[in-house]
C-alpha cells in the first residue's frame, strides 16, 4: 500500500513538473551531468523516500513514546521538565533559537535512548580479518551490535536500570567511551541526521509538556516489541491532563 502511494505520487510530480520545492521535486529534477537523462529511476526514488520515512519518522516518533512512558513514571523528571519550559519559553511556542536553552529536557532524551534506543540494533560485516576484545572477526562475518545491550550494562552505567537524566551531566559523561552509547551507531556510518533529530526530539517534547501532562493508561503494561525498530508492542494508550 505504501509503495503504490510512492509511486502513484511519483508518477503525478513527472506529469506535473510545476516546481514544487520538497524533496521529492528535488530528486526528480537532478538529472545525469553527461546525457541529461534523469539521474533516479522510480525505483531509486521509492528506496529514497522509504528511507526518509523510516529514518525521519519511525525512529524519532519512538523516541519520543519511550521519553513519555519513562517522564510519566518520574513525577520529580516531569516537574523539572515543566520549570525548564515555563522559564526559557515563558508561554510561547519554542523555536530551533531555544534548544540550546533546554538542557535538562535533552538529558530526558538521551536517557530515554540509552534504555529504549529506537534502532536497537546495527549489523555490520568486516571487510577484512580483524581482531577485537580477544577475538579474531573472519572477513565477511556477520555481526550484531546493540545499544540496548550496551547501554544498559553496569560496567558503563551504574544503576543501569534507572532513568536518571542527570547522569548525563557528570563528569563521568563526557569522558565515558563513545562507543557505550551509541543509539545512532558511529564512526563512518553514523546517522547523518543525529543532530537535526536530538535538536527536533527536545522542541517536541518541550512543546507538548508546555501544555499537557501524559499519564499510562490505567491498568496499562508496557512491553517493547524488537522488529526493525524497538517500540511498545501494541502501542502506548495514555490520558492526557491540561496543565492549569
Amino acid at each position: 500500500e505504501t509503495d503504490a502511494w510512492i509511486y502513484r505520487t511519483i508518477a503525478e510530480r513527472r506529469a506535473r513538473a510545476n516546481g514544487e520545492t520538497d524533496i521529492l521535486a528535488g530528486l526528480l529534477r537532478l538529472q545525469d551531468p553527461v546525457d541529461g537523462s534523469p539521474a533516479f529511476t522510480d525505483d531509486q526514488i521509492r528506496d529514497e523516500l522509504m528511507t526518509l520515512i523510516l529514518a525521519g519518522h519511525e525512529t524519532i516518533g519512538n523516541a519520543m513514546v519511550w521519553s513519555w512512558y519513562l517522564v510519566a513514571q518520574h513525577p520529580e523528571v516531569e516537574s523539572r521538565m515543566h520549570e525548564e519550559v515555563d522559564r526559557v519559553l515563558a508561554g510561547r511556542s519554542p523555536t530551533a533559537a531555544d534548544f540550546p536553552q533546554l538542557p535538562y529536557i535533552e538529558r530526558i532524551l538521551t536517557e530515554s535512548m540509552r534504555l529504549y534506543p529506537p534502532v536497537w540494533v546495527f549489523p555490520r560485516r568486516p571487510l577484512q580479518d580483524y581482531e577485537i576484545g580477544g577475538f579474531t572477526a573472519p572477513a565477511g562475518s556477520y555481526f550484531q551490535l546493540s545499544p540496548y545491550v550496551t547501554q544498559r550494562d553496569s560496567r558503563y552505567f551504574p544503576e543501569p536500570e534507572k532513568f536518571d537524566p542527570d547522569r548525563w551531566s557528570s563528569p563521568e559523561a563526557v569522558s565515558r567511551n563513545k562507543f557505550t552509547y551509541f543509539p545512532f551507531a558511529g564512526g563512518m556510518h553514523r546517522c547523518i541526521g543525529e543532530g537535526f533529530a536530538i535538536a527536533e526530539g527536545v522542541l517536541v517534547l518541550a512543546t507538548i509538556a508546555q501544555r499537557w501532562r501524559l499519564r499510562l493508561a490505567r491498568g496499562q503494561s508496557v512491553e517493547p516489541e524488537a522488529v526493525i525498530t524497538l517500540r511498545p508492542r501494541g502501542g502506548l494508550p495514555m490520558t492526557i491532563e491540561a496543565r492549569q
